[in-house]
């Protein structure tokens, strides 16, 4: 080939060249790149291929303690006097969430009431709790089936005398009844 059928070429080369360049870099620039999962965090509304930067909430709960409480009816008039009708268990525990956008890390006191005997009962009590740094007391009217467990029941704040995330365990508890259990 000669120096003028080369430069015949090149100039070709030269003239599609641009547009060809130009379409690349359109099609380069429609072309976003991010996080495309609408649950994500970070999700990018404006990316179109996923570039697997996605960062979702994780929460992770860890026990802290956990103690029971077993309530013995003492009501002389009670179908079940001096029987352990019920266990109270009490639960501590740290949430962490592994960014600051998913919510506050905290502690949360918790507990749940087991109907230890054959018939449905209304309990309205009083649990304290107490530990070497924390204290909890506090009030509640529940009905809970025969033979069944109650949700669980979060304490609230302002059932606590010092901070939720002080050591509660060991310590020692007690449930006393504000009223006689009333058995149906």
């Amino acid at each position: 080939m000669r120096i003028s059928q080369l430069k015949k070429c090149f100039k070709r080369f030269i003239v599609f060249l641009p547009p060809i360049a130009l379409v690349a870099m359109l099609l380069q620039a429609c072309s976003d790149k991010g996080c495309t999962d609408k649950n994500a965090l970070n999700y990018n509304v404006v990316a179109n291929k996923d570039d697997g930067s996605c960062e979702f909430c994780d929460s992770t709960y860890t026990l802290i303690g956990q103690d029971s409480i077993f309530l013995i009816d003492e009501h002389s008039s009670s179908s079940h006097y001096q029987e352990v009708v019920a266990k109270f268990v009490v639960t501590q525990r740290t949430l962490k969430h592994n960014y600051s956008t998913c919510g506050d890390d905290k502690c949360t006191v918790t507990y749940t009431v087991e109907n230890l005997c054959n018939q449905d009962f209304d309990l309205n009590y009083n649990l304290q709790y107490g530990g070497s740094n924390i204290f909890i007391n506090t009030d509640n009217f529940i009905t809970v089936m025969a033979n069944h467990t109650n949700n669980t029941i979060e304490v609230p704040q302002s059932a606590f005398f010092s901070d939720p995330c002080e050591l509660l365990f060991p310590g020692i508890g007690n449930v006393s009844l504000n009223t006689p259990i009333i058995y149906h």
